[in-house]
Parts: C-alpha cells; structure tokens; sequence
C-alpha cells in the first residue's frame, strides 16, 4: 500500500473522498497480488508458465504485472518474450495485451491512455474508464466501464467485475443517484470474497439516506463483526446517524466515545465535522479549522450544516471569514448561500440559518421518501435486465466456445504442419540456395498472417450469420447480434496480437541496432514492410489508418537515413536479405 501511494499519491491528493474511493479501488485487484513481489523477471516466467490452473495463473500474471509496473516498467518486454504464450488462455492474453494502458492509468498519462484504442479489450475499457472519470467525464467513463462489464463476465472475472461494478457505483453516488449507486455497491458487494470496510461504509451511508433502516442495521453488524473494537471516523458517522433515528440509548453511548475521543476541533476527523457544528459540541476555532481544510465532499457537509446552525452567528464567523469559504467549497449553491450570510449581522445570520434548516428538513423528507421507492423500482428492473442478460450470455458463450474450438484445433493442426516443415527444412538446409531459403520462408510467414486473418473473419461472419437466422425473433436475435459484436471485436483484438508475435520472432542482422531510435511500432511496421505487406494491409492489421502509416514509413525513412548515414533504400535491401537469418 505504501509502494503504491507513493506512485498514485501525487495524482489523488486533491481529489474529493468519493472521487478516490473510486481510484483507490480500480487498482485494488492489482496491490493484493503484488504485495511482496520481487522483480525476477526469470522467476516471474517460471512462476507463470507453470501454474497449474487458468485461474491461478491469471493471478500471477496479475501480480507480475503489478510489480513490474510500479518498480521497473521497462522490463515487461524482457517477462513478455519469457513467458509461453501457448500456456495462456484469451482472458490471460487480454491482460498481457493491456499492459500498455496500466502503465499509462500508474503514471498519471491520462492523455496518453485515452488515445489507445481499446480494440475489444475489456482490461483498457477499464483503465481508461478510470482516466475518464479522473478528467471530470463520468459519461465516457460510464461508457468505458460497462463495456469491460460485459466481457468480464463471459471470463467470469470476479475481480475485475467487483471494482467495475464499485466505479460504477461511485459515478452514480458522485450525480446524487443514490438509489443506483446503492444498487452497484451491493453488485460490487457479491463478487468481492473479502470484507471491504470502505464499500461496507458507503453502503451502509447510502442506505442511511434512502431510510433503508433494515439495510443499515445488516450494515452495521457486519462492519463491527469484522473491525471488533477499531472504530473508524467514517463509520462513527454512519452508525449515529443510524442510532440517533432508530435506537437513542445507543446513539447517546456512541456520542459520548466521539465527544470523549475528540475534545478539540483542530483534532475531529473530517468525516465527524458536519455532526459536531449541526449538534455545536465545540464552538472554537472552528471557522479556523474550515478556512484550512482543502474541499472535499466531507467538507461540503460541514459547509452547509454550518448555514442550519446558529454557530455561523457567532463573532468567529467574520464577513471575511465567511467570503473566503464561500470562494473554496466547489458547490455554486453554498457558495451563493455563505455570500448572503457575510452580508448580514449576527442577528438576520441565526434567523436566515433557522430558517433553512426548517427548509431543509421539511425538503429532505419528502425526497428521501420519493427516492426510497425509486430505488426499489430501480432495483426490480435492474434484476430484470440481469436475468435478461443471463439468459443471452449463455447463448452468447456456446456461440463463442464452437467458434474459439475451431479456430484453436485449425491453429492446432497449423502449428504442427509448421513444426513439420522446420524439421524436413532442417534437414535439406545445406541442398538449398540462402535466396530460395529466405523467399520460402518469407511467403510462409506472410501466408500464415493472411490465412489467420481470413480464416477467422470467415468464422466469425459465418457466427454472425447463424445468429441472424435464428428465427423470427427480431429483439431476441438483435440482442444476440450485440453480444456477437463483441465476440467478433474480441477476436479481431486477438488476432492482432497473435500477428504481433509472429512478426517479434521475425530476426535479421541489422534491426536490433533500430532499437535505439525507433519505437516497438515502427520496427513493426518495418517487419511487415519487409514481407511485402501494403500500407493498406498494415492499417488492417494494426486498426489504424492507411495515411497514418504512410506518415509512420515516411518519418521512418527519414530517421534511418540521418542516424546510420545511408541511403533507406540500400538498407532495406541488405535487410532482406538477411532476413530470418540469425542476428
């Protein structure tokens, strides 16, 4: 935890509590399977290639990919060559594949990560749903979560689906949706296996609010069944809410701890500074106190409780003083109602202040009760659509295990008709001409990408039109057609990777010295340049634009010709011929 703070600190500090609630727990999968790791790329391979399970194994290319991340990111093409590739399963390889959005979301590149292309990848709809809402977005990062949603649950990703279903749940509670953000934390809640006192609380303030009185009590007991005795300031908070509305003994009992616990202001915790001005247990230095504190949702609340209580009548509350709050809080209503109040004198402050809070609690209580059955309406359609969705997922899974079945056993009989032909090469290697051996070569590799290529959009045409002609349920084969979409986009992300291994065992005597001035991308674009491929074929290969990479050769040419002083030409051509050769 402190490793990571001190990678995310500087990125979080000035966010709301809500808002790195949200932060914290998109990396929280990731801290629980780093904690410990040493960076032994050697040992991290070994570990990985010969875990036992998928499941096991998807843990500890979690955790790996973690601690490289935050100690030493330059290392993961060192673990990626390491690992057998033919060990992993599509979830595993959609996790290796994301490294490069990690990287990004860990080093503050927000910019960056937003600009990657998620090409079906459930794992950078994630992360760049995380950048989204950190940039103010909550649409797009809405968007971005519920697409990784959808995919996460056909790999049963419960780790992923318990953060997603949690961010999600904070975009709503940070638009004042509290019924659906209470409906998204008890999601998050049943598909996370350990107690999570930060989502336990907010479930347990949500249902506080909606007068959920029965959830909070389940709430409450839960949260002292797992913390005993260690009271935190969140959940003090909670509970004497909870207490002062359905048990006053136990609400007295709970206020004497908190007034005995924190005898000065300077000294409360934020998330208790609301309840001791609305209740003024201390009077002094509390404009203080509010002038120093940076904004934040807590403070909100002490902001506008301090507009209901008669404290902002007393002498420490100056014109300026309360100019000054009115400037720092975020919201332009309390801004607007502390601007009023510097304007009066003590007296019209402390009637201005009865009279809002009359206001307020006759408002309160009539939303509080149209919210509590919004919710449960909220909450029967929400049901509604999951079991809708079960129903398509199980259709959707079948659909896509006969098309994966197929790919894999044609792979399966590919890779030994390659390994067949290395062997018979082998063999008859003095017999051949070096320039008849590279061509045969060459046309293999190239071959072997087109026939990829074509054989799995064929599959996936053929899927998608089996799905049309289901019958004349047009909702029903719609909605199979969205989930196939994501198949097809999935293995359109798929083959792109495998391409890219190809293409990375592709040698010639020359390329390594590219390295130094020229990124992974460009010495791709390269490779592929030297089997013949066109601008045209690349774009499609890589999901991007023919113009881009036209403006990617040329920018190439320009630097291989000013940094190895030769004609590009004449280096392409040595390059060819040294093709496939070792380096």
């Amino acid at each position: 935890y402190d490793v990571f703070l001190t990678h995310i600190k500087p990125h979080i500090t000035s966010m709301p509590y809500v808002f790195r609630f949200l932060f914290l727990l998109t990396f929280l999968p990731s801290l629980i399977y780093a904690q410990g790791a040493k960076l032994n790329i050697d040992s991290m391979a070994l570990r990985i290639n010969n875990t036992e399970t998928q499941y096991k194994r998807t843990l500890e290319l979690e955790r790996c990919l973690t601690a490289i991340v935050l100690n030493d990111p330059s290392s993961f093409q060192a673990l990626r060559e390491k690992i057998d590739v033919s060990t992993l399963s599509a979830r595993n390889l959609l996790l290796l594949d994301s490294y490069t959005a990690r990287e990004l979301m860990y080093a503050g590149k927000i910019e960056e990560l937003l600009e990657l292309p998620s090409q079906g990848n459930p794992y950078i709809n994630f992360f760049k749903g995380s950048a989204e809402f950190y940039l103010g977005n909550d649409d797009a990062a809405m968007k971005d979560y519920k697409e990784g949603i959808r995919v996460f649950k056909l790999y049963n990703d419960t780790i992923y689906l318990a953060s997603a279903y949690n961010n999600v749940g904070t975009l709503h509670w940070h638009a004042n949706r509290l019924d659906s953000a209470l409906i998204y934390f008890q999601l998050a809640k049943s598909y996370t296996y350990w107690h999570n006192r930060m989502l336990e609380n907010n479930i347990l303030a949500i249902a506080n609010t909606l007068q959920n009185y029965r959830l909070s009590k389940k709430q409450i007991d839960i949260i002292k069944q797992n913390i005993g005795e260690d009271l935190d300031a969140y959940f003090m908070t909670n509970a004497l809410n909870y207490y002062i509305q359905n048990d006053p003994v136990r609400a007295d009992s709970l206020e004497q701890l908190i007034r005995s616990t924190y005898t000065e202001f300077k000294d409360v915790p934020v998330q208790l500074m609301a309840i001791y001005i609305e209740n003024s247990w201390i009077t002094d230095s509390v404009a203080s106190v509010l002038v120093d504190w940076a904004p934040n949702s807590f403070i909100e609340d002490a902001l506008r409780g301090l507009t209901e209580s008669e404290l902002i009548a007393t002498a420490q509350f100056t014109p300026e003083v309360l100019r000054q709050l009115a400037d720092n809080t975020p919201s332009e209503v309390d801004s607007i109602v502390l601007t009023v109040f510097a304007q009066l004198d003590s007296t019209s402050r402390a009637g201005l202040a009865g009279a809002l809070s009359e206001l307020d609690s006759k408002n309160r209580l009539e939303a509080l009760q149209k919210l509590k059955y919004a919710a449960k309406d909220f909450e029967s359609t929400i049901a509604e659509k999951e079991d809708e969705f079960r129903n398509y997922t199980i259709v959707g899974i079948a659909l896509m295990f006969i098309g994966l079945l197929v790919i894999i056993m044609s792979q399966y009989r590919r890779i030994q008709q390659v390994k067949e032909s290395a062997r018979l090469a082998l063999l008859n290697a003095e017999l051949a001409e070096k320039n008849s051996k590279m061509q045969v070569e060459i046309n293999k590799v190239r071959s072997g990408i087109e026939d990829l290529t074509e054989t799995s959009m064929q599959r996936l045409k053929g899927l998608r039109q089996a799905v049309e002609d289901l019958g004349n349920d047009k909702k029903q084969a719609n909605t199979m057609l969205d989930d196939l979409n994501i198949i097809v986009t999935h293995e359109e992300g798929m083959m792109r990777f495998r391409i890219k291994n190809i293409v990375d065992n592709i040698t010639a005597a020359g390329l390594k010295e590219l390295e130094s001035f020229m990124n992974d991308k460009e010495i791709q674009v390269l490779k592929l340049t030297l089997l013949n491929f066109r601008s045209k074929e690349i774009a499609s290969l890589m999901g991007v634009s023919p113009q881009h990479i036209n403006n990617m050769r040329s920018k190439m040419k320009t630097s291989i010709e000013e940094t190895l002083n030769v004609e590009y030409d004449t280096f392409i051509m040595e390059l060819e011929k040294n093709l496939l050769q070792p380096e």
